[in-house]
């Protein structure tokens, strides 16, 4: 029977399990701002990214206590390495790149404090919870209404074929829920690294950074590869019943995504604003 999708609207907090285990936490009235909590044995890493408008681009503060790795670059090169690094507070500039998660680089006890970061930035719960709660209810999705019927009955098909069945499923479900986020992230403008092509490293003398040239050719090959990946996202959107955001998920606090159509510098398809 078809189901709808968990209402988590109401939640002061949303925790993903397993390996990967971080608890999101939001505030009333402040829905710039986003809590996340990652365990000292936590494998969760906060996905390479960046934003192109300045106004979208976080300010992270590192709570003390635990440990993390941090790398940040513009352009092909990594401009900044933080290991072990608490306490601290950066703000990202547009097309800067980062990425973050806890130190494996030293041995840590296993007491060890938890990694807290604040994270503030527009429209910062909206996407956050969706993400998180669309990361949840990844395995809802062959049985939601949305999800259109004969899709569904071809999804439970595929998980009934022997010895195989289980596997593909999951896989398919891991396919489905990647486009998902991606749909998320794009009406964020949280444009999520998906791969570059390695050119700089044909052009590399030992001792030497590549040509400026190639460097930039890198470059323009990762924004390519994210852009083309969120569009093929857009084109499946309405065949798998995928959508860039839900009711049941989105409680305002603050700040809200309202859809008017921003200037589409990139060729991407319809863009958001921010308001307050």
């Amino acid at each position: 029977m078809p189901i709808t999708r968990t209402v988590t609207h109401g939640d002061g907090s949303l925790a993903l399990p397993g390996p990967r285990e971080a608890t999101f936490s939001f505030f009333e009235n402040e829905g710039s701002v986003v809590k996340i909590t990652v365990p000292n044995v936590s494998k969760w890493v906060m996905k390479y990214h960046w934003h192109d408008r300045a106004a979208l681009c976080e300010k992270m503060e590192f709570l003390p206590g635990g440990d993390v790795e941090f790398y940040r670059s513009l352009g092909v090169y990594r401009n900044s390495t933080e290991v072990g690094k608490w306490g601290m507070t950066w703000q990202n500039r547009p097309g800067e790149r980062c990425t973050w998660f806890i130190d494996t680089h030293h041995d840590r006890p296993a007491d060890s404090p938890e990694l807290v970061v604040l994270i503030r930035s527009p429209g910062n719960e909206e996407m956050w919870r969706n993400a998180i709660s669309a990361t949840l209810d990844q395995e809802l999705w062959p049985q939601l209404n949305s999800t259109p019927v004969l899709l569904r009955l071809w999804i439970r098909m595929v998980k009934k074929i022997p010895f195989v069945g289980g596997r593909l499923w999951r896989c398919i479900i891991r396919c489905v829920l990647w486009l998902q986020l991606l749909l998320i992230y794009q009406r964020h403008e949280y444009w999520m690294w998906c791969g570059e092509i390695w050119i700089c490293r044909f052009f590399h003398v030992p001792g030497e950074m590549a040509p400026k040239w190639a460097q930039d050719l890198e470059w323009e090959s990762a924004q390519i590869l994210t852009r083309l990946s969120m569009r093929v996202a857009r084109v499946l959107r309405p065949f798998l019943g995928l959508e860039d955001g839900y009711p049941e998920y989105y409680a305002p606090s603050g700040t809200a995504i309202v859809k008017q159509p921003l200037e589409d510098t990139h060729g991407i398809a319809e863009g958001y604003i921010v308001a307050g």
